[in-house]
């Protein structure tokens, strides 16, 4: 009777996900991925959710057409504006949990500026007129000034020719080594 229950459940979970048609899309792909990281402790992913907190709120994860109906119409305007490849769910409070009022999707370079990790401050002397910036934000830097976000890292990293790139010279503020 119990071992029936069992099989039962397992098939059930199996139906629910065959039903709404939509196992193989990114949508799913994107509820599944949230629910492992958040509900999971064998994955590499849960120390930076579950093992802090963060879950997926109860809706979401009863049901992925919860997921789809509060995400879905949002979700195919931004992959319509912004293509699939750059389109993520990102939590606007990153120490809330995975719920309607605390996500939204978002670009690549959206989430880059999105991150709980403390960046390290650099400095960049530009040689033709010798200004100097310091920032933490590498993507935010290269989007300004039109540079590589890959390049400015490389140089910062000593990678590069007296951690040269372009018309800059690339270095940490503090004193540990990159």
């Amino acid at each position: 009777m119990i071992e029936d229950q069992v099989v039962g459940q397992k098939n059930q979970r199996k139906t629910s996900a065959i039903k709404h048609g939509q196992k193989n899309t990114r949508l799913y792909s994107v509820w599944i991925s949230i629910k492992t990281r958040c509900h999971n402790p064998k994955v590499n992913a849960y120390k930076y959710n579950g093992a802090l907190g963060i879950k997926m709120c109860e809706r979401w994860q009863k049901n992925f057409l919860n997921f789809k109906a509060d995400m879905g119409e949002s979700y195919q305007e931004h992959v319509a504006q912004h293509g699939v490849k750059n389109t993520t769910l990102l939590r606007i409070d990153k120490e809330k949990d995975y719920q309607p009022s605390n996500c939204r999707w978002a670009t690549k370079a959206e989430q880059a500026f999105n991150t709980r990790k403390k960046k390290r401050q650099f400095m960049a002397i530009r040689v033709s007129d010798c200004s100097l910036e310091t920032s933490s934000n590498i993507t935010e830097f290269a989007q300004k000034h039109g540079l590589s976000r890959c390049c400015i890292s490389t140089a910062l990293h000593g990678h590069t020719k007296d951690n040269r790139y372009r018309d800059w010279i690339f270095l940490f503020v503090d004193d540990r080594s990159g």
